[in-house]
């Protein structure tokens, strides 16, 4: 094999396996829950037991940890980070970002630079048994 061959399957090997690495994390560590967008809100089922729920809505260009808090209320951040606008994923006791290494902890403040501003907060509201998130006004 030829160095130019052997680089690029090593580099379509490694985005691979660092797509299904950042899949795989988002996932184990936190139950996935699709949500419906209407009118600039999306609505998810109340979730079980559980700290960290991740929420895709069909509409919706990101994901959003919905984090139940030590006093059992909830909050919502969106997973995008804010120094370069790149995706979060979950990781370990928050959130990291694969461009420059952000991180930011389970109430959205940064932990690691170089993001300064915290994560944006979205408007839980709870009726019945289900979860409102619209942005935060």
């Amino acid at each position: 094999m030829r160095r130019r061959e052997f680089i690029a399957t090593g580099c379509i090997a490694c985005l691979g396996a660092g797509s299904l690495s950042a899949l795989l994390s988002s996932c184990a560590e936190g139950d996935l829950i699709s949500g419906k967008m209407v009118e600039g809100s999306i609505t998810v089922p109340l979730p079980g037991p559980g700290t960290v729920h991740i929420v895709r809505a069909d509409g919706f260009p990101d994901e959003i940890a919905l984090v139940r808090g030590h006093d059992g209320e909830f909050h919502a951040l969106l997973l995008r980070c804010t120094h370069a606008d790149n995706p979060l994923r979950r990781d370990g006791e928050g959130f990291s970002c694969s461009l420059h290494g952000s991180r930011f902890n389970l109430e959205g403040r940064v932990t690691h630079g170089p993001a300064t501003r915290p994560l944006r907060a979205m408007k839980v509201s709870i009726i019945g048994d289900s979860v409102t998130l619209s942005p935060d006004s």
